[in-house]
């Protein structure tokens, strides 16, 4: 009478084989997980800067003075305030400047509706905006 079961060099052989392929998958699946995580940062901030950006334009046209963001300097508490909102994570902390390396004052510069050079704060990341390229990058 035959078996029809494997034996156990095959079964080894198989798990084996699955544990090679997990380590070689495992750091090029981790490695997608921090970019998607650096790319969602990035993203966030650009909706931020946007949005900031947004109630700044919102602000001028209304003629606010209550909360009035139009142009000037201004801390995330003092955003959070104007009810400046964005879907995604809001910065926690930044650091702007309005030309070149940001100025270490803990702020963001809108000048003429539009939001200056700045460092972001999101989580573990570090993202760079730049206004003249419209783009952020996460360190």
């Amino acid at each position: 009478m035959k078996n029809k079961g494997f034996t156990l060099i095959e079964l080894l052989a198989v798990i084996v084989i699955l544990a090679i392929i997990a380590l070689i998958a495992t750091p090029t699946i981790l490695g997608v997980v921090e970019t998607a995580r650096k790319g969602a940062a990035e993203s966030s901030v650009l909706g931020y800067v946007d949005a900031v950006e947004k109630q700044a334009m919102i602000n001028e046209m209304d003629d606010v003075t209550t909360n009035d963001i139009s142009d000037g300097t201004f801390t995330i508490a003092q955003l959070e305030t104007a009810k400046v909102s964005v879907k995604g994570q809001a910065p926690t902390a930044v650091v702007s400047g309005t030309t070149g390396t940001p100025a270490a004052d803990g702020t963001l510069t809108i000048s003429a509706g539009e939001v200056g050079d700045a460092r972001f704060t999101l989580g573990k990341y570090t993202v760079q905006y730049t206004k003249s390229t419209g783009k952020a990058v996460a360190e």
